[in-house]
């Protein structure tokens, strides 16, 4: 068992103790309350905030490169790069170091994405200048953090699905096309041998990110207990943060975005003065556009009803209850006549995923958007989407 002092920029916040394997042990001593990281107050807390902090055992591609360098668990590849990461400022420094955040700082400092095998990290601990912010990449798809041009980007695919990346980045164009500002900027690129979406970091030296489920006491809530918590927590204006989700939610609905989690939005912090500055952009769009599900079951045959009842893993399951939350003033933020045509839909699917595209994919691809935008547009109108699914089916409304 080993004692490091977690610290966010130069400030100490606890003193920790991880095993062998970057298991969390304990909790020694807290030094600031005000520093620890946002949702947590306690061994329990910090804890589960340190095992979510490892690479997601989803990113198995990721996760065989870091065994067959040696690293027995995740939390031991986090540990020995002293779980630096390119989301905010906390890391972990070896009890007696002089390390400073200036000589770890992933924002600042080179890294390279290649894993250093663990023997060689165990003879040179902690080597300032193999430090990876790899080690501390969350969520489902492979992820790789690089230096392009002398700028932090990412680079994420999904191992087998050519389609992830591509929804990715027609949805920030789609975000571009209807005017709407507060996204990140995807493109498409190709990183060792994979389709990826790349964007830059919205993060830096100055800003650090803080998802929403932390903000939230590491919960799930709904709708309107978020935003209390924006306002009455983060300190940002009401009718902001509306504006902001509101939108939001409609894009998600537009695309068929089944993956807005509360890990998946979040809030920009002053990384200084902890002070937060507004909403994340929108980012995490690759799970949209094609229902797996429908388009395995029916391909391009699906109903209106079949639409009506896909799910979401968001505040409501049944992803069209999330429209009910919207405020009727904020509904015509997003202007549905600048949708792209069904042909330039085809078109950007076509171009992209080449001889994985056929006919069924570009009919299931604009059938479903073209049903969405029906839909929402009927919420626009001020109609019920329950309603007019009891019409279609002869079920109760819900």
């Amino acid at each position: 068992m080993a004692n490091y002092l977690l610290k966010h920029d130069d400030d100490t916040v606890a003193q920790i103790a991880l095993g062998p394997e970057g298991q969390f042990n304990e909790l020694v001593s807290i030094k600031d309350n005000v520093l620890m990281p946002v949702g947590t107050k306690d061994r329990k807390s910090l804890a589960a905030w340190w095992g979510d902090r490892s690479v997601s055992k989803a990113q198995s591609e990721f996760l065989r490169k870091i065994r067959d360098n040696g690293y027995t668990m995740t939390s031991q590849f986090l540990m020995m790069n002293l779980a630096v990461s390119m989301t905010d400022h906390y890391w972990i420094c070896p009890q007696g170091s002089t390390l400073q955040w200036k000589d770890v700082s992933p924002f600042s400092n080179e890294f390279s994405p290649v894993v250093i095998p663990m023997a060689k990290a165990s003879s040179d601990i902690h080597s300032i200048n193999e430090l990876n912010p790899n080690a501390s990449s969350q969520g489902q798809m492979e992820k790789r953090w690089a230096i392009r041009d002398g700028k932090r980007v990412l680079y994420k695919y999904h191992a087998g699905n050519h389609f992830s990346a591509i929804n990715e980045v027609f949805a920030s164009r789609l975000y571009d096309d209807m005017g709407l500002k507060d996204h990140v900027v995807y493109e498409l690129a190709v990183q060792d041998g994979h389709l990826c979406s790349v964007c830059e970091a919205f993060t830096s030296e100055e800003v650090e990110f803080v998802p929403a489920y932390e903000l939230c006491g590491r919960r799930t809530v709904n709708y309107q207990a978020f935003i209390d918590n924006a306002v009455n927590l983060a300190g940002l204006d009401e009718d902001y943060v509306r504006r902001f989700m509101d939108v939001q939610t409609q894009m998600d609905y537009l695309i068929s975005n089944s993956d807005r989690h509360m890990n998946n939005f979040g809030f920009l912090r002053s990384s200084k003065d902890l002070k937060y500055v507004g909403m994340a952009p929108v980012f995490d769009n690759d799970r949209s556009m094609i229902d797996d599900r429908l388009f395995s079951e029916k391909g391009a045959s699906f109903t209106q009803a079949d639409i009506l009842t896909q799910k979401a893993n968001t505040f409501k399951t049944l992803e069209r209850d999330n429209l009910k939350r919207i405020l009727p003033e904020n509904l015509r933020l997003v202007d549905l006549s600048l949708i792209p045509s069904g042909h330039d839909i085809r078109d950007f699917y076509r171009k992209h995923l080449k001889y994985y595209y056929n006919d069924i994919i570009g009919d299931a691809l604009t059938r479903q958007i073209q049903m969405k935008t029906h839909f929402l547009q009927m919420v626009q109108d001020g109609k019920s989407l329950g309603e007019y699914f009891a019409s279609l089916t002869g079920r109760p409304r819900k």
